[in-house]
């Protein structure tokens, strides 16, 4: 199936597309940058990716993969810094990258 990535502005009660069909790639987590509004996700093929939306519609920004092709599965912001972030992987690997998503070092 085609994938897409769905808002709703009331709790729940109505969806709309933000995006047009991101192909046959995978969305395991989301997460909000709580100074921007953005959104971070972690896609099976593209990796790491910034969603800016703006009247309803999302520009999708790839930032980097993971190092050695593995593929990010679940995120976190660090709420003080939202720069700073930490994935884990269906490797079962750690990762933090301090720059927004752009490099990542694995940690454990």
């Amino acid at each position: 199936t085609i994938s897409n990535l769905l808002m709703s502005t009331d709790k729940g009660d109505t969806w709309s597309k933000t995006t047009d069909d991101i192909g046959y790639d995978v969305i395991f987590d989301v997460e909000v940058d709580p100074t921007s509004g953005s959104l971070f996700l972690a896609m099976r093929d593209r990796g790491i990716v910034r969603a800016m939306v703006k009247k309803g519609k999302a520009a999708l920004e790839t930032l980097s993969k993971l190092p050695s092709g593995d593929i990010p599965q679940h995120l976190a912001l660090d709420p003080k810094n939202p720069e700073t972030m930490y994935t884990f992987s269906k490797a079962h690997m750690l990762y933090k990258s301090v720059d927004g998503g752009k490099n990542w070092q694995k940690i454990l």
